[in-house]
């Protein structure tokens, strides 16, 4: 039986010395973007997003909001609509740490994803339209503007960085938030398997008895 990944966290904390602040929109990485560290074992290819930490802005802003994710797009849209925060946090200033947990949201670990904040009243149902302009309009209709601190890495590829206004094509691409993403193991298909059949076996040696 496959060993089970442990729990791995990406981080830019350590990435540079330099920081800033501002209010923006969102930002736009993939887990293997240069500077983003793994702190474990060799990238799995695909992985459980399981939170996000980000690190509100020292003053100012007091925004209460979601992240949506969705597959990046360079054409100033958004991509695919891949999932929401299932709870709000509140940028209230003071440098403290903002978590968003999340559920059932598999990510490529080489694939590049727009996290966007968004309203904290805003459902799935809000979100999760046509991909394209219908999804586009949908995400700026909700979407929200958030203090938090940013660090410089001007190694960054194309395609990464922090988006300083919903129309997502206004950024900072030499920064990026301060966070920190908890991700977990997908189960292998196999143990999956194996699992299935030996609850399948028990249940049936409960009805004999």
């Amino acid at each position: 039986m496959a060993t089970a990944h442990a729990a791995t966290i990406y981080t830019t904390s350590t990435i540079s010395t330099s920081t800033g602040q501002g209010n923006y929109s969102g930002f736009a990485t993939s887990l293997v973007s240069p500077g983003i560290v793994e702190s474990n074992l060799t990238l799995p290819t695909t992985v459980n997003l399981d939170s996000i930490d980000l690190t509100a802005r020292p003053s100012g802003g007091n925004t209460e909001f979601k992240i949506a994710i969705y597959e990046y797009t360079a054409d100033g849209t958004v991509g695919k609509f891949m999932g929401l925060s299932t709870n709000s946090a509140t940028s209230a200033g003071g440098s403290s740490t903002l978590t968003l947990n999340f559920d059932n949201i598999q990510l490529n670990s080489s694939s590049h994803y727009q996290f966007l904040f968004v309203d904290s009243s805003t459902t799935k149902g809000d979100l999760d339209l046509t991909a394209g302009s219908a999804n586009l309009a949908a995400y700026q209709s909700k979407s929200v503007q958030v203090g938090v601190t940013v660090v410089n890495n001007s190694g960054l590829p194309t395609g990464s960085g922090t988006y300083k206004s919903n129309g997502l094509n206004s950024w900072e691409g030499y920064y990026i938030p301060k966070f920190t993403m908890n991700t977990s193991a997908v189960p292998e298909a196999a143990t999956a398997s194996m699992g299935l059949i030996g609850l399948a076996s028990l249940l049936m040696r409960r009805r004999r008895v």
